[in-house]
């Protein structure tokens, strides 16, 4: 083969992806140009201050649990239960007003550091349920990805509608001191 009809090869080839790729684009204008960071960012990072992985709590998309989730009704059964940790994210104060009887008390503010500070008492195969002062379950979401994936257990859920729900559904209430 000649240059030229290398040449010429060549050219007709990239016309022919030019012409395949504006064509693409045509029928599916919505496309990016070009690559587009994701939505979602669920990734753990190490930093320098804290031992351990970080969770990015930058999520775009609040539908999508993390986690899986309870209801209070289900949890309900569980109080007392050998092998179930409630954790508490709230902060203390609210702890002190009134929590799950034997929760644990881990303020979601504080959680990064007393995790790489302080051991917990939670056995490496308890069921762990999470749970914050609202609605929106991001607190209780974090700190339970933190005992995932910091602690390594296993069995981590956030209980739906958080404290509220709680007393919604009838659940016991205590300000005698929780676990830990």
């Amino acid at each position: 083969m000649t240059p030229k009809n290398t040449t010429l090869q060549l050219a007709v080839s990239f016309g022919i992806a030019c012409a395949l790729a504006a064509l693409h684009l045509g029928l599916h204008p919505d496309l990016p140009w070009v690559a587009q960071e994701p939505e979602v960012l669920r990734a753990c990072e190490l930093t320098e201050d804290l031992p351990g992985p970080r969770i990015d709590v930058d999520r775009i998309d609040d539908q999508l649990p993390l986690l899986p989730t309870i209801s209070a009704r289900e949890a309900l059964e569980l109080v007392g239960a050998e092998g179930i940790t409630f954790v508490d994210v709230r902060d203390l104060g609210s702890f002190r007003g009134g929590h799950i009887p034997e929760a644990l008390c881990l303020p979601a503010a504080e959680a990064p550091s007393l995790l790489g500070q302080a051991s917990l008492p939670i056995a490496a195969g308890d069921r762990i349920i999470t749970y914050c002062g609202q609605a929106d379950p991001s607190d209780a979401e974090d700190v339970g990805l933190l005992l995932r994936d910091r602690l390594q257990c296993e069995d981590v859920q956030v209980l739906r509608g958080g404290w509220p729900q709680w007393l919604a559904a009838g659940g016991p209430s205590t300000q005698e001191p929780g676990r830990g």
